[in-house]
Protein backbone atom coordinates (compact mmCIF):
# COMPACT_ATOMS: atom_id res chain seq x y z
CA UNK A 1 0.00 0.00 0.00
CA UNK A 2 2.98 2.73 0.74
CA UNK A 3 4.50 1.66 -2.54
CA UNK A 4 1.24 2.80 -4.39
CA UNK A 5 0.95 5.85 -2.69
CA UNK A 6 4.74 6.53 -3.43
CA UNK A 7 3.94 5.91 -7.12
CA UNK A 8 1.03 8.34 -7.29
CA UNK A 9 3.03 11.15 -5.93
CA UNK A 10 5.91 10.79 -8.55
CA UNK A 11 3.51 10.97 -11.08
CA UNK A 12 1.41 13.87 -9.28
CA UNK A 13 5.42 16.21 -10.00
CA UNK A 14 5.85 14.53 -13.28
CA UNK A 15 2.43 15.87 -13.91
CA UNK A 16 3.21 19.02 -12.50
CA UNK A 17 6.20 19.55 -14.20
CA UNK A 18 4.98 18.53 -17.83
CA UNK A 19 2.26 21.00 -17.11
CA UNK A 20 4.44 24.19 -16.64
CA UNK A 21 7.01 23.10 -19.45
CA UNK A 22 5.24 22.60 -21.95
CA UNK A 23 5.73 23.92 -25.65
CA UNK A 24 3.86 26.37 -27.73
CA UNK A 25 2.70 23.87 -30.12
CA UNK A 26 0.93 21.89 -26.75
CA UNK A 27 -0.63 25.69 -25.71
CA UNK A 28 -1.20 27.32 -29.02
CA UNK A 29 1.82 29.64 -28.65
CA UNK A 30 -0.29 30.99 -26.00
CA UNK A 31 -3.89 31.45 -27.47
CA UNK A 32 -6.48 29.53 -26.51
CA UNK A 33 -9.13 29.94 -29.00
CA UNK A 34 -12.07 28.69 -28.30
CA UNK A 35 -13.46 25.95 -30.63
CA UNK A 36 -17.44 26.30 -30.43
CA UNK A 37 -19.84 24.14 -30.23
CA UNK A 38 -22.84 23.58 -32.42
CA UNK A 39 -25.77 22.86 -30.23
CA UNK A 40 -27.74 20.01 -31.59
CA UNK A 41 -31.38 20.56 -31.54
CA UNK A 42 -33.34 17.61 -29.89
CA UNK A 43 -36.50 17.00 -31.91
CA UNK A 44 -39.12 16.20 -29.69
CA UNK A 45 -40.96 12.41 -29.86
CA UNK A 46 -43.95 12.81 -29.81
CA UNK A 47 -45.23 10.02 -27.54
CA UNK A 48 -48.84 8.25 -29.02
CA UNK A 49 -50.84 7.34 -25.74
CA UNK A 50 -51.63 3.66 -26.47
CA UNK A 51 -54.93 3.32 -25.08
CA UNK A 52 -55.82 0.64 -22.62
CA UNK A 53 -58.35 -1.54 -23.75
CA UNK A 54 -60.30 -2.58 -19.98
CA UNK A 55 -60.63 -6.59 -20.09
CA UNK A 56 -63.77 -7.78 -18.88
CA UNK A 57 -63.75 -9.96 -16.13
CA UNK A 58 -66.10 -12.46 -16.88
CA UNK A 59 -67.56 -13.48 -12.77
CA UNK A 60 -66.84 -17.27 -12.34
CA UNK A 61 -70.04 -18.56 -10.84
CA UNK A 62 -69.04 -20.79 -7.35
CA UNK A 63 -71.48 -23.91 -7.76
CA UNK A 64 -71.89 -25.14 -4.18
CA UNK A 65 -70.86 -28.86 -3.91
CA UNK A 66 -73.72 -31.13 -4.29
CA UNK A 67 -73.89 -34.64 -2.90
CA UNK A 68 -74.64 -36.17 -6.16
CA UNK A 69 -76.76 -35.09 -9.38
CA UNK A 70 -80.23 -34.17 -9.19
CA UNK A 71 -81.18 -35.41 -12.39
CA UNK A 72 -84.07 -37.27 -11.12
CA UNK A 73 -82.17 -40.31 -9.01
CA UNK A 74 -83.40 -40.53 -5.21
CA UNK A 75 -79.44 -41.39 -4.18
CA UNK A 76 -77.93 -38.78 -2.30
CA UNK A 77 -78.42 -36.66 0.96
CA UNK A 78 -81.73 -35.15 1.64
CA UNK A 79 -82.60 -33.48 4.52
CA UNK A 80 -85.96 -31.85 6.76
CA UNK A 81 -88.82 -32.37 8.61
CA UNK A 82 -90.11 -36.89 8.64
CA UNK A 83 -93.16 -37.94 10.19
CA UNK A 84 -90.98 -38.81 13.20
CA UNK A 85 -89.00 -34.81 13.48
CA UNK A 86 -86.33 -33.08 11.81
CA UNK A 87 -83.75 -35.31 10.05
CA UNK A 88 -81.07 -36.55 7.28
CA UNK A 89 -82.22 -39.60 5.15
CA UNK A 90 -79.08 -40.71 2.71
CA UNK A 91 -80.04 -42.93 -0.09
CA UNK A 92 -77.08 -44.62 -1.54
CA UNK A 93 -76.44 -45.84 -4.97
CA UNK A 94 -77.92 -48.91 -4.48
CA UNK A 95 -81.06 -47.52 -3.11
CA UNK A 96 -80.22 -48.35 0.38
CA UNK A 97 -81.84 -45.79 2.76
CA UNK A 98 -80.01 -44.93 6.10
CA UNK A 99 -82.08 -42.57 8.02
CA UNK A 100 -81.92 -40.49 11.41
CA UNK A 101 -84.95 -37.79 12.98
CA UNK A 102 -84.93 -36.63 16.46
CA UNK A 103 -87.95 -34.94 18.31
CA UNK A 104 -86.81 -33.24 21.42
CA UNK A 105 -84.41 -35.88 23.14
CA UNK A 106 -86.01 -39.22 21.11
CA UNK A 107 -84.61 -40.34 17.96
CA UNK A 108 -85.83 -42.45 15.30
CA UNK A 109 -83.43 -44.73 12.80
CA UNK A 110 -84.85 -46.29 9.62
CA UNK A 111 -82.98 -48.75 7.83
CA UNK A 112 -84.40 -50.50 4.48
CA UNK A 113 -84.33 -50.40 0.35
CA UNK A 114 -86.52 -48.00 -1.42
CA UNK A 115 -89.40 -49.51 -2.36
CA UNK A 116 -89.18 -52.46 0.51
CA UNK A 117 -90.28 -52.52 3.97
CA UNK A 118 -88.24 -50.25 6.03
CA UNK A 119 -87.20 -51.29 9.84
CA UNK A 120 -87.59 -48.59 12.55
CA UNK A 121 -85.89 -47.94 15.87
CA UNK A 122 -86.31 -45.93 18.59
CA UNK A 123 -83.06 -44.53 20.40
CA UNK A 124 -83.69 -42.36 23.51
CA UNK A 125 -81.16 -39.59 25.24
CA UNK A 126 -78.89 -40.68 27.68
CA UNK A 127 -80.71 -41.42 30.87
CA UNK A 128 -77.31 -40.10 32.73
CA UNK A 129 -76.64 -36.04 31.95
CA UNK A 130 -73.32 -36.52 33.65
CA UNK A 131 -72.40 -39.26 30.67
CA UNK A 132 -74.35 -38.26 27.80
CA UNK A 133 -72.95 -36.32 24.55
CA UNK A 134 -74.98 -39.05 22.74
CA UNK A 135 -78.44 -41.18 22.56
CA UNK A 136 -78.23 -44.39 23.34
CA UNK A 137 -75.96 -46.90 21.23
CA UNK A 138 -78.61 -49.63 20.00
CA UNK A 139 -82.15 -49.06 19.10
CA UNK A 140 -84.96 -50.73 20.17
CA UNK A 141 -87.84 -51.52 18.03
CA UNK A 142 -90.26 -52.32 21.33
CA UNK A 143 -89.97 -48.42 22.40
CA UNK A 144 -91.71 -47.14 19.36
CA UNK A 145 -93.31 -44.69 20.41
CA UNK A 146 -97.42 -44.00 20.31
CA UNK A 147 -97.39 -47.72 19.74
CA UNK A 148 -96.50 -46.66 15.85
CA UNK A 149 -95.48 -49.71 13.90
CA UNK A 150 -91.82 -51.47 13.62
CA UNK A 151 -92.10 -51.50 9.57
CA UNK A 152 -93.05 -48.55 7.75
CA UNK A 153 -92.91 -48.09 3.64
CA UNK A 154 -92.30 -45.02 1.97
CA UNK A 155 -93.64 -44.21 -1.44
CA UNK A 156 -90.96 -41.82 -2.65
CA UNK A 157 -90.38 -39.53 -5.82
CA UNK A 158 -88.72 -36.54 -6.97
CA UNK A 159 -90.05 -33.55 -8.26
CA UNK A 160 -88.65 -29.55 -8.91
CA UNK A 161 -85.77 -30.88 -10.78
CA UNK A 162 -84.41 -33.07 -8.58
CA UNK A 163 -84.39 -30.65 -5.14
CA UNK A 164 -87.59 -32.37 -3.70
CA UNK A 165 -87.85 -35.86 -2.13
CA UNK A 166 -91.38 -36.55 -1.20
CA UNK A 167 -93.57 -39.39 0.47
CA UNK A 168 -97.14 -40.42 -0.04
CA UNK A 169 -96.66 -42.80 2.13
CA UNK A 170 -95.74 -44.69 5.49
CA UNK A 171 -97.01 -43.14 8.77
CA UNK A 172 -97.38 -39.03 6.86
CA UNK A 173 -96.42 -37.54 4.57
CA UNK A 174 -92.97 -35.37 3.92
CA UNK A 175 -90.78 -33.28 1.81
CA UNK A 176 -87.13 -33.27 2.19
CA UNK A 177 -84.67 -31.10 0.67
CA UNK A 178 -81.60 -32.26 -1.62
CA UNK A 179 -78.68 -31.78 0.35
CA UNK A 180 -75.08 -29.99 -0.61
CA UNK A 181 -72.42 -29.04 1.34
CA UNK A 182 -74.29 -25.46 2.19
CA UNK A 183 -76.70 -27.77 4.64
CA UNK A 184 -74.20 -30.67 5.17
CA UNK A 185 -71.01 -30.15 5.38
CA UNK A 186 -68.60 -32.45 3.08
CA UNK A 187 -66.58 -35.17 4.51
CA UNK A 188 -63.66 -37.66 3.41
CA UNK A 189 -60.98 -39.49 5.25
CA UNK A 190 -58.51 -37.43 5.73
CA UNK A 191 -60.87 -34.53 7.17
CA UNK A 192 -61.46 -37.16 10.13
CA UNK A 193 -58.63 -38.75 10.80
CA UNK A 194 -57.99 -39.57 14.30
CA UNK A 195 -59.76 -40.14 17.27
CA UNK A 196 -63.51 -39.75 18.36
CA UNK A 197 -66.08 -41.02 21.16
CA UNK A 198 -69.84 -41.31 21.91
CA UNK A 199 -70.58 -41.32 25.48
CA UNK A 200 -74.06 -42.20 27.02
CA UNK A 201 -76.16 -44.50 29.71
CA UNK A 202 -79.14 -46.70 29.70
CA UNK A 203 -80.25 -46.29 32.84
CA UNK A 204 -79.61 -43.17 35.37
CA UNK A 205 -76.63 -44.78 36.94
CA UNK A 206 -74.44 -47.51 36.50
CA UNK A 207 -75.14 -48.42 32.44
CA UNK A 208 -72.28 -45.68 31.20
CA UNK A 209 -71.30 -47.31 27.78
CA UNK A 210 -68.58 -45.36 26.18
CA UNK A 211 -67.88 -46.03 21.63
CA UNK A 212 -64.14 -44.92 20.86
CA UNK A 213 -63.30 -44.98 17.20
CA UNK A 214 -60.39 -44.43 15.20
CA UNK A 215 -60.13 -43.37 11.72
CA UNK A 216 -56.89 -43.77 9.74
CA UNK A 217 -57.21 -43.52 6.22
CA UNK A 218 -60.01 -45.86 5.41
CA UNK A 219 -58.94 -48.36 8.27
CA UNK A 220 -61.64 -48.11 11.36
CA UNK A 221 -60.54 -49.26 14.69
CA UNK A 222 -61.79 -48.96 18.61
CA UNK A 223 -63.61 -50.37 21.15
CA UNK A 224 -66.93 -50.35 23.12
CA UNK A 225 -66.50 -49.70 27.07
CA UNK A 226 -68.98 -50.89 29.65
CA UNK A 227 -67.28 -50.63 33.33
CA UNK A 228 -66.34 -53.19 35.04
CA UNK A 229 -66.46 -55.49 32.02
CA UNK A 230 -63.32 -55.32 29.09
CA UNK A 231 -63.78 -53.30 26.26
CA UNK A 232 -65.43 -55.16 23.00
CA UNK A 233 -63.07 -53.99 20.03
CA UNK A 234 -64.36 -53.37 16.42
CA UNK A 235 -62.70 -52.95 13.25
CA UNK A 236 -63.53 -52.86 9.68
CA UNK A 237 -63.22 -49.34 6.78
CA UNK A 238 -64.14 -46.40 5.34
CA UNK A 239 -65.48 -45.80 1.70
CA UNK A 240 -66.30 -42.89 0.26
CA UNK A 241 -69.61 -42.67 -1.05
CA UNK A 242 -70.24 -43.33 -5.65
CA UNK A 243 -72.31 -40.59 -5.67
CA UNK A 244 -71.83 -37.81 -2.72
CA UNK A 245 -69.05 -36.28 -0.79
CA UNK A 246 -71.45 -35.47 2.03
CA UNK A 247 -71.73 -38.68 3.46
CA UNK A 248 -69.03 -41.96 3.32
CA UNK A 249 -70.03 -45.65 3.68
CA UNK A 250 -68.76 -47.71 6.79
CA UNK A 251 -68.70 -50.93 7.82
CA UNK A 252 -67.02 -52.78 10.77
CA UNK A 253 -67.46 -56.14 12.92
CA UNK A 254 -68.15 -55.58 16.47
CA UNK A 255 -68.48 -58.10 19.39
CA UNK A 256 -68.53 -60.95 16.40
CA UNK A 257 -71.35 -59.29 14.50
CA UNK A 258 -71.02 -56.85 11.15
CA UNK A 259 -72.74 -53.27 10.84
CA UNK A 260 -72.67 -51.74 7.54
CA UNK A 261 -74.38 -48.22 7.30
CA UNK A 262 -73.16 -44.21 6.40
CA UNK A 263 -71.14 -41.96 8.71
CA UNK A 264 -71.97 -37.96 7.73
CA UNK A 265 -71.00 -34.82 9.97
CA UNK A 266 -73.73 -33.70 11.80
CA UNK A 267 -75.83 -30.88 10.53
CA UNK A 268 -76.69 -28.81 13.51
CA UNK A 269 -72.78 -28.96 14.13
CA UNK A 270 -70.11 -29.93 11.91
CA UNK A 271 -67.53 -30.93 14.20
CA UNK A 272 -69.36 -34.25 15.35
CA UNK A 273 -70.15 -37.03 13.62
CA UNK A 274 -73.08 -39.27 13.09
CA UNK A 275 -72.67 -42.91 12.24
CA UNK A 276 -75.57 -45.51 11.59
CA UNK A 277 -75.32 -48.44 10.81
CA UNK A 278 -77.11 -51.77 11.17
CA UNK A 279 -76.43 -55.30 11.38
CA UNK A 280 -77.07 -58.80 12.74
CA UNK A 281 -79.55 -59.60 14.95
CA UNK A 282 -77.00 -61.11 17.77
CA UNK A 283 -78.22 -62.74 21.09
CA UNK A 284 -80.23 -59.44 22.17
CA UNK A 285 -81.42 -58.52 18.87
CA UNK A 286 -79.28 -55.35 18.70
CA UNK A 287 -79.83 -54.68 15.25
CA UNK A 288 -78.57 -50.62 15.26
CA UNK A 289 -75.48 -49.23 16.39
CA UNK A 290 -75.85 -45.43 15.66
CA UNK A 291 -74.23 -42.70 17.56
CA UNK A 292 -73.30 -38.96 18.08
CA UNK A 293 -69.14 -39.01 17.65
CA UNK A 294 -67.25 -35.94 19.05
CA UNK A 295 -63.60 -35.72 18.65
CA UNK A 296 -61.37 -36.61 21.93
Amino acid sequence: MFKKLAFVSCLAVLAGCSDSGGSDGDNNNGNNTPVEQTPVEQTPVEQTPVEQTPVEQTPVEQMPVTGANPAGGLSGAWFGATSFGEGVVIIDNTNRIYALSNAGSDYEAIHGTVGGSLERFFHRDSDNPAHGDSFTLVGDPSLLANGSPELVNYNLSVVNDGQQLNNAGGLGDFQLTFGTANDLAAIDAAGIAGNWQALTSFCPSGCDLALNMTFNGTAVSGSTLFVPFDPIPLAGQLTAAADSNLYMTIAFEWNGQNRAGVIYRDRTNSDRLILNTIGEDGDNGNRTFTAILSRI
